[in-house]
Protein backbone atom coordinates (compact mmCIF):
# COMPACT_ATOMS: atom_id res chain seq x y z
CA UNK A 1 0.00 0.00 0.00
CA UNK A 2 2.81 2.37 0.93
CA UNK A 3 4.67 1.62 -2.33
CA UNK A 4 1.58 2.22 -4.45
CA UNK A 5 0.99 5.56 -2.69
CA UNK A 6 4.60 6.60 -3.37
CA UNK A 7 4.32 5.53 -7.00
CA UNK A 8 1.04 7.45 -7.38
CA UNK A 9 2.58 10.56 -5.80
CA UNK A 10 5.62 10.33 -8.09
CA UNK A 11 3.37 9.94 -11.14
CA UNK A 12 1.31 12.99 -10.07
CA UNK A 13 4.47 15.10 -9.68
CA UNK A 14 5.77 14.06 -13.11
CA UNK A 15 2.43 14.80 -14.77
CA UNK A 16 2.25 18.18 -13.06
CA UNK A 17 5.74 19.13 -14.21
CA UNK A 18 5.07 18.05 -17.79
CA UNK A 19 1.71 19.81 -18.03
CA UNK A 20 3.01 23.13 -16.64
CA UNK A 21 6.26 23.16 -18.60
CA UNK A 22 4.64 22.86 -22.00
CA UNK A 23 2.37 25.90 -21.73
CA UNK A 24 3.34 28.69 -24.10
CA UNK A 25 2.40 32.28 -23.47
CA UNK A 26 0.13 33.83 -26.07
CA UNK A 27 0.79 37.37 -27.29
CA UNK A 28 -2.63 38.33 -25.91
CA UNK A 29 -1.57 37.13 -22.42
CA UNK A 30 1.28 39.64 -22.19
CA UNK A 31 0.68 42.89 -20.38
CA UNK A 32 2.21 45.76 -22.28
CA UNK A 33 2.94 48.83 -20.20
CA UNK A 34 3.36 51.88 -22.40
CA UNK A 35 6.38 54.00 -21.62
CA UNK A 36 5.89 57.56 -20.50
CA UNK A 37 6.41 59.85 -23.52
CA UNK A 38 8.57 62.15 -21.38
CA UNK A 39 11.14 59.39 -20.85
CA UNK A 40 14.41 59.93 -22.68
CA UNK A 41 15.96 56.47 -23.00
CA UNK A 42 19.25 57.94 -24.17
CA UNK A 43 19.61 60.06 -21.03
CA UNK A 44 22.43 58.93 -18.77
CA UNK A 45 21.15 58.03 -15.30
CA UNK A 46 23.66 57.05 -12.66
CA UNK A 47 23.70 56.30 -8.97
CA UNK A 48 25.45 59.65 -8.54
CA UNK A 49 22.40 61.38 -10.06
CA UNK A 50 20.08 59.68 -7.59
CA UNK A 51 22.40 60.48 -4.68
CA UNK A 52 22.67 64.13 -5.71
CA UNK A 53 18.91 64.52 -6.15
CA UNK A 54 18.23 62.90 -2.80
CA UNK A 55 20.81 65.13 -1.11
CA UNK A 56 19.36 68.31 -2.67
CA UNK A 57 15.79 67.37 -1.76
CA UNK A 58 16.75 66.49 1.83
CA UNK A 59 18.70 69.72 2.21
CA UNK A 60 15.68 71.75 1.03
CA UNK A 61 13.22 69.86 3.22
CA UNK A 62 15.53 69.97 6.26
CA UNK A 63 15.74 73.77 5.93
CA UNK A 64 11.93 73.93 5.91
CA UNK A 65 11.67 71.51 8.83
CA UNK A 66 14.11 73.68 10.81
CA UNK A 67 11.98 76.75 10.08
CA UNK A 68 14.59 78.33 7.78
CA UNK A 69 12.29 79.30 4.91
CA UNK A 70 14.78 81.79 3.45
CA UNK A 71 17.54 79.18 3.48
CA UNK A 72 15.23 76.75 1.67
CA UNK A 73 14.30 79.38 -0.92
CA UNK A 74 17.99 80.08 -1.55
CA UNK A 75 18.35 76.44 -2.69
CA UNK A 76 15.77 76.86 -5.48
CA UNK A 77 16.36 78.04 -9.03
CA UNK A 78 14.45 79.15 -12.09
CA UNK A 79 15.44 78.06 -15.58
CA UNK A 80 15.38 80.68 -18.31
CA UNK A 81 16.88 80.14 -21.76
CA UNK A 82 18.39 76.87 -20.58
CA UNK A 83 20.25 78.63 -17.76
CA UNK A 84 19.71 78.18 -14.02
CA UNK A 85 19.21 81.44 -12.16
CA UNK A 86 18.41 82.16 -8.52
CA UNK A 87 14.71 82.76 -7.91
CA UNK A 88 13.38 86.21 -8.67
CA UNK A 89 11.84 88.09 -5.74
CA UNK A 90 8.38 87.64 -7.25
CA UNK A 91 8.84 83.87 -7.49
CA UNK A 92 10.34 83.74 -3.98
CA UNK A 93 7.25 85.52 -2.65
CA UNK A 94 4.93 83.01 -4.37
CA UNK A 95 6.78 80.01 -2.98
CA UNK A 96 7.24 81.63 0.45
CA UNK A 97 3.45 82.00 0.80
CA UNK A 98 2.98 78.34 -0.08
CA UNK A 99 5.62 76.94 2.28
CA UNK A 100 4.49 79.21 5.12
CA UNK A 101 0.94 77.88 4.72
CA UNK A 102 2.18 74.29 5.14
CA UNK A 103 4.84 74.13 7.88
CA UNK A 104 7.02 71.03 7.73
CA UNK A 105 6.94 69.10 10.99
CA UNK A 106 8.44 66.06 9.26
CA UNK A 107 8.76 64.70 5.72
CA UNK A 108 9.11 61.50 3.74
CA UNK A 109 10.59 61.33 0.25
CA UNK A 110 8.30 58.99 -1.70
CA UNK A 111 9.90 58.65 -5.13
CA UNK A 112 12.27 60.05 -7.73
CA UNK A 113 11.32 59.94 -11.39
CA UNK A 114 14.00 60.83 -13.92
CA UNK A 115 12.16 61.20 -17.21
CA UNK A 116 14.72 63.47 -18.87
CA UNK A 117 17.08 66.31 -17.96
CA UNK A 118 14.30 68.86 -17.74
CA UNK A 119 11.44 66.70 -16.43
CA UNK A 120 12.46 65.06 -13.19
CA UNK A 121 10.33 64.72 -10.09
CA UNK A 122 11.13 64.17 -6.44
CA UNK A 123 7.82 63.44 -4.76
CA UNK A 124 7.50 63.86 -1.02
CA UNK A 125 4.94 64.03 1.76
CA UNK A 126 5.14 66.54 4.56
CA UNK A 127 3.60 66.01 7.97
CA UNK A 128 2.03 69.26 9.12
CA UNK A 129 1.50 68.31 12.76
CA UNK A 130 1.62 65.29 15.02
CA UNK A 131 -1.79 63.95 15.86
CA UNK A 132 -2.87 61.78 18.75
CA UNK A 133 -3.94 58.20 18.16
CA UNK A 134 -7.55 58.06 17.03
CA UNK A 135 -7.47 61.56 15.54
CA UNK A 136 -8.81 61.27 11.98
CA UNK A 137 -7.88 64.75 10.77
CA UNK A 138 -5.61 64.75 7.73
CA UNK A 139 -2.14 65.98 8.67
CA UNK A 140 -0.11 65.45 5.51
CA UNK A 141 0.35 67.16 2.16
CA UNK A 142 2.05 65.75 -0.92
CA UNK A 143 4.31 67.92 -3.04
CA UNK A 144 6.92 67.68 -5.77
CA UNK A 145 10.30 69.21 -6.51
CA UNK A 146 11.36 69.39 -10.15
CA UNK A 147 15.15 69.15 -10.43
CA UNK A 148 16.69 70.10 -13.76
CA UNK A 149 20.08 69.04 -15.08
CA UNK A 150 21.99 71.66 -17.06
CA UNK A 151 25.53 70.95 -18.25
CA UNK A 152 25.77 67.94 -15.91
CA UNK A 153 24.75 69.97 -12.81
CA UNK A 154 21.45 69.41 -10.99
CA UNK A 155 19.39 72.41 -9.80
CA UNK A 156 16.25 72.30 -7.65
CA UNK A 157 13.21 73.96 -9.16
CA UNK A 158 9.54 74.03 -8.24
CA UNK A 159 6.89 73.70 -10.90
CA UNK A 160 4.94 76.80 -11.85
CA UNK A 161 1.71 75.01 -12.67
CA UNK A 162 -1.07 75.26 -10.15
CA UNK A 163 -2.94 72.23 -8.91
CA UNK A 164 -6.68 72.22 -8.48
CA UNK A 165 -7.74 71.61 -4.90
CA UNK A 166 -11.00 71.53 -2.98
CA UNK A 167 -9.89 74.54 -0.93
CA UNK A 168 -11.87 77.73 -1.47
CA UNK A 169 -10.89 81.07 -0.03
CA UNK A 170 -14.28 82.63 0.72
Amino acid sequence: MKRSFQALLLLALIMGAVSCGGKKEKASDKVIVPSDPRTDFEMSRTAADSTTLLKLAKQYLDELKNGNVEGALDLLYEVKNHEAQPLSEARKNEIRKSVMAFPVNDYTIKSMLLYNDSETQVRYTITLFEKPQGDNRPNTVEATLNPVRIDSVWYLTVGTRTVETNYRNN
